[in-house]
């Protein structure tokens, strides 16, 4: 059944793009949106994480066609407002290349041209996008939506964790990747009550936790990048409720080391929404929350956070 719906997204996908990943249907998007008040909020550009998630939306051969370009691959339906889904096959690796920064700066001009086109309010980009867009120069990181999007779903799915876990709002958190683009937000928002904020090159920080907090109840947040975990997970001990935001969720290899210490690990696995062709793997059922938006109103509880027991 898995296989059926991998291929049948794939081809679904392909047959997208043909039929309609094409200015004039774009500009049709704009039209019909503006005269009937449909309203596109965003245009969300993702990237694979590695080749095994290019497989969940595309056959490699038709990869190679739009590495640098983006092509159509889905909608989504948040809080009544809906958002158009694009892709590039470009790896992380290529993405964080300096060599590469024309082809970012391109990739950038074509979707803000597809998001006036169709009419949305913004557009948002996944993973390390919005981190390397701002650091070359392309994006200004202080209006990222992506932050705030994200920094709200992570604030949301501490609050869950600790009622579903039982544990004190005021239970230590700390935050791996405190100094990336997503930490440093949440520092200025929450401060260091009760917070504890740790990069990577700073490991001092995090044994200075382990001696202040171990064989208690403990939060640790993970904002690093891929792989990052695993130097980590030899410090934990069973008390901790480990929170995942990285994509893609951890590993089978660094599920079963977790297990092996006895720490219970969540994944976020987005923001509540439908998807047509539904977001793999660690998104299934939601999407991801750098793709969402905020409610307009404040005390809309509409914003659902998913997470998931890993």
């Amino acid at each position: 059944m898995k296989r059926i719906k991998k291929h049948g997204r794939r081809i679904g996908v392909i047959l997208l793009h043909t039929l309609f990943g094409r200015i004039w249907f774009f500009r049709f998007v704009g039209w019909f949106t503006q005269l009937f008040g449909v309203q596109v909020k965003t245009v969300f550009l993702l990237y694979p994480a590695s080749e095994k998630y290019t497989l969940e939306y595309v056959y490699l051969w038709f990869a190679k066609k739009f590495k640098w370009s983006p092509i159509l691959s889905g909608f989504f339906k948040q809080n009544g407002k809906w958002g158009v889904t694009f892709a590039i096959s470009a790896s992380e690796k290529e993405i964080r290349d300096h060599s590469n920064i024309e082809k970012l700066r391109e990739l950038y001009q074509k979707l803000e041209q597809i998001k006036n086109l169709v009419g949305a309010d913004q557009k948002t980009f996944a993973g390390i996008l919005p981190s390397i867009l701002s650091s070359r120069g392309i994006l200004d990181g202080n209006q990222s939506v992506e932050k705030e999007t994200t920094i709200q779903a992570v604030l949301a799915a501490i609050e869950k964790t600790l009622n579903i876990e039982g544990l004190s709002k005021d239970s230590p958190i700390m935050v791996l990747g405190g100094a990336g683009f997503i930490g440093s937000g949440l520092s200025k928002i929450t401060g260091n009550k009760h917070f504890y904020y740790l990069d990577l090159s700073d490991r001092d920080n995090f044994h200075q936790f382990h001696r202040q907090y171990q064989n208690q109840p403990a939060l640790i947040l993970n904002l690093t990048k891929k792989g990052a975990l695993g130097e980590y997970i030899p410090l934990f001990w069973p008390e901790i409720i480990l929170i995942n935001e990285v994509y893609p969720e951890p590993s089978r290899a660094e599920v079963a080391a977790l297990k092996s210490k006895g720490v219970t690990c969540y994944h976020i696995a987005g923001v509540k929404a439908k998807a047509w062709p539904a977001f793999p793997r660690g998104y299934e059922g939601g999407i991801p929350c750098c793709a969402s938006f905020l409610p307009d109103k404040e005390g809309d509880d509409s914003f659902e956070v998913l997470i998931r027991k890993m």
